[in-house]
């Protein structure tokens, strides 16, 4: 048994099997140490136990190396969360706070409608925040592979009609289109999971689109799959945009330069990608030749079996 030492470090042990007589072969049990009478199998010997520790020790550095860049990416999603997260938190919480306290004064008469809106804008700013969590819960479950899809066969638009209608006051002022064609085969799809894709995609468009402008929405079938497009009419998206927008934490800028800023948590597109490949589906976006950007993604018709998360 010999230890195989670099820098006075033992990287390893070699346990050596020799079956011809041990008269004729001597080994030193340290590195460094040259044998006395050096002769072709000795140097051999000793070449051979060089490069294995060069290569141990080159693959103890590698994955050391790769150990420090996870760390680092791993701090850096934390610190994306942390800053995107709070600040998504910060406006629905500073917007709840200002209609309670305006509710609460009691040197002002407001009037019927006015207490209405106030308890309105609560409301509006509590289905944010409740939105956001369910992004942050849906990621956890997504990154952790314990995503399983609870699947029942649904009529999909009547899913488009429920969120839209649950949108409503968010959608005031936009023209909705929608090409639903009446014989739509029924899907395999969890209500809820499917629910929130469509709902983080009109929301998105709400986020990056002019206000007043349209949102148009279309579902394609086929023998094999459903496609649904989520499509606007804002300015589109740049190519290092599209390359990355379903990346966790990853926010689109508005107004390149100096004056760019970034809207959104970065979840909830991530949260559509993880969401629509458990069910077996395909996600992505495309600039479109008139104006603005589609979002599609596609649900199987045929029975499916879950697909795992890592």
């Amino acid at each position: 048994m010999l230890p195989l030492k670099t820098s006075q470090k033992v990287v390893g042990v070699l346990y050596l099997s020799l079956e011809d007589d041990l008269r004729h072969i001597h080994v030193s049990n340290t590195l460094g140490v040259e044998p006395e009478q050096p002769n072709p199998q000795i140097a051999f010997f000793w070449t051979f136990l060089d490069q294995a520790v060069s290569i141990i020790e080159r693959a103890r550095l590698r994955q050391e190396s790769l150990q420090v860049e996870l760390l680092r990416q791993t701090d850096a999603l934390r610190a994306a969360l942390l800053s995107s997260v709070s600040h998504d938190l910060r406006t629905p919480l500073s917007s709840i706070k200002a209609a309670a306290s305006s509710l609460l004064q009691q040197d002002v008469q407001w009037s019927e409608e006015e207490r209405r809106s106030f308890a309105m804008a609560i409301e509006h700013e509590a289905d944010r925040l409740n939105r956001l969590v369910e992004n942050l819960l849906d990621m956890s479950r997504i990154e952790g592979g314990a995503l399983k899809p609870e699947k029942e066969w649904y009529p999909i638009d009547e899913l488009i009609h429920d969120v839209l209608g649950r949108m409503q006051p968010m959608l005031q002022g936009r023209e909705v289109h929608t090409v639903l064609p009446a014989d739509l085969p029924p899907v395999e799809l969890d209500y809820l999971e499917i629910e929130q894709v469509v709902t983080n995609l009109i929301e998105n468009v709400l986020r990056y689109t002019p206000e007043g402008s349209p949102i148009d929405i279309e579902i394609e079938a086929n023998a094999e799959r459903v496609l649904v497009s989520v499509a606007d009419r804002g300015p589109g998206l740049a190519q290092a945009d599209l390359e990355r927008i379903f990346d966790k934490f990853y926010r689109v800028h508005v107004n390149h330069g100096p004056t760019a800023r970034a809207k959104g948590s970065g979840l909830g597109l991530a949260v559509c990608k993880g969401l629509i490949e458990a069910h077996g589906g395909q996600i992505w976006a495309e600039n479109r030749k008139d104006g603005g950007a589609i979002f599609h993604f596609t649900l199987p018709l045929k029975k499916t079996e879950e697909v795992p998360h890592e």
